[in-house]
């Protein structure tokens, strides 16, 4: 392990948020760290639960896809929803998408409209 990998940790132990989902991203890609998506999503949810919008999407994407974890939809919309209130496009867009199929919350067109409206001006 390096030096900054190693202060990286004890910032990221001592509760600060960029570090931790720096951690998550480091144990994800597999890069300074060997790749674990056990420990990249331990990170990333430390981070999400401070409200780190980056980490809150990741989260959702791993329940989403059910990967280290078991699939659930309701879990990924929460934590895409905790994302999306902070203005994380992608995770509006995936909102978007979740409510018109009704995927983890219950189907709403309306509410589609306006998470992909949401998620649209941002790129524009």
């Amino acid at each position: 392990m390096n030096e900054a990998f190693r202060h990286l940790q004890i910032i990221a132990y001592k509760g600060h948020a960029d570090s931790q989902f720096l951690l998550g991203d480091i144990y994800s890609n597999g890069t300074g760290a060997i790749q674990s998506d056990i420990e990249a999503f331990r990170w990333y949810e430390k981070a999400a639960r401070q409200g780190h919008a980056d980490a809150q999407y990741n989260l959702g994407l791993i329940y989403e896809n059910g990967q280290c974890v078991k699939q659930n939809d309701t879990e990924a919309f929460h934590w895409f929803d905790l994302g999306a209130q902070q203005g994380h496009t992608n995770a509006q867009s995936i909102l978007g998408r979740m409510y018109k199929k009704g995927q983890g919350v219950k189907q709403c067109d309306t509410q589609s409209f306006h998470y992909r409206m949401k998620s649209a001006h941002k790129v524009m």
